[in-house]
């Protein structure tokens, strides 16, 4: 059994900044449904000590602790809303019980990584070779400014995925307490890396993709698997 913590970073008033018309009811979405869910399913892996909600004080999520499903830690109310990552996980780690010392950061926006990614991810790094453990996607054809990056107009256009680009969308970190403590980036090399299924790249950042996502959670095809 690793010693580690999953922590799902939480804050409503950056979702409602972010993503605009309808943030309020994505907010609702992922209070309501989302993290409780997430809850429910990570609770069956053995590698983690605890469950924490990183969060604002927040009532939606009283019930879950009642039922000890999860434990909440409240953000310093200091911290400014456009605070970068790494300053709201140092305040996390300055304010969180120090009983694990790997951390899994789960981004409640994909619901469906899965519990075999995670615990892979989470070996992975627990193994001393990496600091760092992150998903991905492969990048196919990336374009800027309407010019290409990885390959030539002069070139046979390469095939999905014979590229070196990987893409990583923000699902899901392992990191080590001790390096965001001493002021490191959540992404310290080298790093480990593990790809996502197309179900588990499901986001709820897009809005048309809702109705997939409530699909997916009434159909139970979101397994371990």
């Amino acid at each position: 059994m690793i010693q580690s913590s999953l922590v799902i970073p939480y804050d409503r008033a950056y979702v409602t900044s972010v993503h605009g018309e309808g943030s309020h009811e994505l907010s609702d979405k992922i209070e309501r449904e989302i993290i409780p869910y997430l809850c429910q399913k990570f609770r069956f892996s053995t590698d983690f000590t605890k469950i924490e909600i990183f969060t604002h004080k927040n009532s939606a999520f009283d019930s879950l602790q009642k039922e000890g499903l999860a434990d909440v830690v409240l953000r310093s109310e200091e911290l400014e809303q456009d605070s970068s990552m790494e300053q709201i996980l140092r305040d996390y780690v300055n304010r969180s019980p120090m009983d694990s010392k790997m951390l899994v950061l789960a981004n409640p926006l994909f619901p469906f990584v899965s519990l075999n990614t995670i615990e892979a991810l989470l070996h992975k790094v627990a193994s001393n070779e990496f600091e760092t453990g992150c998903t991905f996607q492969n990048a196919g054809m990336l374009w800027k400014n309407g010019s290409p990056v990885n390959f030539s107009f002069e070139d046979n256009t390469p095939k999905y995925g014979a590229t070196d680009y990987k893409v990583d969308f923000g699902a899901l970190y392992v990191v080590r307490r001790e390096n965001l403590r001493s002021g490191r980036s959540r992404i310290t090399p080298p790093v480990a890396f593990c790809p996502l299924s197309s179900i588990e790249s499901v986001t709820l950042r897009n809005r048309s993709d809702w109705p997939l996502v409530e699909l997916i959670l009434s159909s139970g095809i979101d397994k371990r698997s």
